[in-house]
């Protein structure tokens, strides 16, 4: 176990980039749809902006934040619970995107 628990440590900033990856692809259509209806009645040009402002920068900023927040969070958990930790993330983000289907 503390082999394991070793390998996700090193691990830990990949793991933490693909869950907040995943979030971002399980609900990206819903913040792009949210968007969508705030500005869908400004001029083409705000419109644009908008979608690139969000796209390019939002998320790349969210992406940087959250994988900060999750890496404090896993770092806080006790290592002979990490690996189950982990785990229990990934099957319950899986759940979520079977739930949405997008698997």
């Amino acid at each position: 176990m503390d082999q394991i628990t070793h390998l996700l440590k090193q691990h830990l900033h990949d793991i933490a980039t693909s869950i907040v990856a995943t979030l971002l692809v399980i609900f990206g259509n819903d913040i792009n749809r949210f968007i969508k209806g705030i500005v869908s009645k400004n001029h083409f040009a705000v419109r644009l902006s908008v979608f690139v402002l969000v796209c390019a920068m939002g998320y790349g900023v969210a992406t940087l934040y959250l994988v900060d927040v999750l890496l404090t969070m896993f770092s806080s958990i006790p290592k002979q619970f990490l690996a189950i930790s982990i785990l229990i993330t990934f099957i319950l983000l899986g759940h979520i995107a079977q739930s949405r289907n997008h698997i």
